[in-house]
């Protein structure tokens, strides 16, 4: 036989054994840290094809013939060792990240670039072990094709972290109720970041914006900026001479990128669309009316100022939105708002909200008046009956695999801890209230680093980079520091070394 294939026979037999035994030690002693044995695959790695180290020091070394590698051979080993070490670094270690959406606005910004730590809460050992490097769960250029094999399913195995989550720490899990593909494995599913507002065992509450956990109103968390949905209403049409000329329709993308650029606010809804022989077309403007903006008070009053300045005559007004506003206004309210209108929904221009959790109106919940729910804890036990199965059935069927085959009064106990998750932009933030728990075994990882940031929106290339913001730190007390200046030193120091060994050593011989 080929001594190659004995070696990788010989890998593979090894390796379902060690495994095999691990397993076994930590499902007889129940210690957890014992997971941490797994990465022992490593040595078992190292020992059949790379003898990096020596690991039989009491034993004579064998010298072997010292083989010509070609240079093709020599560079595909490289990228297959870069490859794996990378593999491993990104599973275990460090994962980078890009904050795609603005439900942290203010906090973490679209166009910033963390690093997630996944050894603060514990490295996750991957449930899906087929897959292809660097690819999460969809093949590049394509729509939805799976990037990995689920044929082999290891279940949830967390290895032994540094903390717990605490509240207000901003974590990255996989989004529970992701369906990009049928029947998606659990650490498959799209990455999502938001702030962690309720951990296991709290009883959450949302009273007119403010939350509440075990009855306490919560301060805002520290280096956070809240920001909320306002509606702002202009006396007369505005035209927005400065965007463009009288008459012209003007795409909405161009109406939100200068207001991005000159108040650094959202936009997210605006009235009136342009009207047409077909009906309205939501994509182009030629006035404004009314706006829905997401941002803080201090940020609307710079653009009331603002749109003063640029030319606008008549008198703006703003409201904190809400939905009193929305049930008085009824049907003269012009928007159909995410997170509002269960009541008294106005179905404009056909666009439809989605409910918020647990889908089930005898709550009359909505984004600012929102519970009290109960978030469980591994160990709790609750009676079924239709009043907790409406909260939490699909945490018993589809996060923990156990079927409800009996109502009456019957006892549920959880395997899991469970979080509730919240953007800081309250009113634009897909969260825990639209879509419930989040399991710990969804929990990906902490961000702990802000390496770069890119704004893609800018007018020009030399504000496509925020530099403030770039070598920053996400968690901790006070302002977050800064450590640009720190890398860039430390960078010239590396690359002119030699040199400034040479001063210091004539510096030295002088003296």
């Amino acid at each position: 036989m080929n001594l190659k294939i004995k070696k990788l026979l010989g890998f593979i037999i090894c390796s379902i054994i060690f495994i095999f035994l691990i397993f076994l030690i930590v499902k007889i002693t129940k210690i957890e840290v014992f997971k941490w044995l797994y990465f022992g695959i490593l040595i078992i790695l190292d020992v059949f094809f790379f003898e990096f180290v020596n690991w039989t020091p009491w034993k004579k070394k064998i010298k072997k013939e010292k083989v010509v590698k070609n240079k093709i051979r020599e560079w595909i080993e490289s990228v297959l060792f870069a490859i794996i070490a990378a593999t491993l670094i990104h599973v275990f270690l460090i994962q980078p990240y890009v904050i795609p959406t603005s439900s942290l606005e203010g906090t973490l910004i679209r166009g910033d670039f963390l690093f997630v730590s996944k050894f603060n809460y514990g490295s996750n050992v991957p449930n899906t072990p087929l897959f292809l490097p660097f690819m999460h769960n969809k093949l590049p250029f394509t729509n939805n094709t799976p990037s990995y094999l689920d044929w082999v399913q290891l279940g949830y195995n967390r290895l032994p972290g540094f903390q717990k989550i605490k509240r207000n720490d901003i974590v990255v899990f996989n989004w529970p109720t992701d369906n990009l593909q049928k029947n998606m494995p659990f650490d498959k599913k799209t990455n999502y970041v938001k702030r962690c507002v309720g951990i296991s065992g709290d009883t959450l509450e949302i009273k007119n914006g403010n939350i509440l956990i075990n009855g306490k109103k919560e301060n805002n968390p520290n280096r956070s900026t809240i920001q909320h949905a306002f509606w702002i209403k202009f006396e007369n049409d505005n035209h927005l001479k400065y965007l463009k000329k009288i008459g012209k329709p003007v795409e909405k993308k161009i109406i939100e990128k200068s207001f991005q650029n000159n108040y650094d606010l959202e936009i997210s809804l605006i009235w009136p669309p342009l009207l047409t022989k077909k009906g309205y077309n939501i994509n182009f403007y030629s006035s404004i009316k009314d706006l829905i903006i997401h941002g803080t008070e201090e940020e609307v009053k710079k653009l009331v100022e603002g749109e003063k300045k640029q030319g606008y005559k008549g008198k703006i007004s703003y409201v904190r939105l809400n939905q009193n506003i929305i049930d008085s206004l009824g049907q003269k309210f012009p928007f159909s708002a995410y997170g509002y209108n269960h009541n008294t929904y106005t179905d404009i221009l056909s666009r439809k909200t989605t409910s918020l959790f647990p889908y089930n109106w005898k709550h009359n919940w909505d984004y600012d008046n929102y519970g009290p729910i109960y978030i469980p804890k591994k160990g709790d036990s609750i009676v079924l009956n239709d009043s907790t199965l409406s909260l939490y059935k699909t945490i018993i069927e589809d996060y923990e695999y156990s079927k409800v085959t009996n109502l009456n009064d019957s006892i549920y106990t959880f395997k899991m801890d469970y979080f509730w998750m919240m953007g800081d932009n309250r009113h634009n933030s897909q969260d825990s209230r639209a879509w419930g728990f989040v399991p710990e075994n969804h929990v990906v990882g902490k961000p702990i680093f802000l390496w770069l940031s890119v704004d893609i929106g800018a007018k020009n290339i030399f504000n496509k980079i925020r530099w403030k913001r770039m070598f920053t730190t996400i968690h901790g007390e006070g302002k977050s520091g800064w450590y640009l200046p720190y890398f860039i030193v430390f960078i010239i120091i590396i690359y002119f070394r030699k040199y400034l060994f040479l001063l210091y050593k004539k510096h030295i011989i002088k003296n």
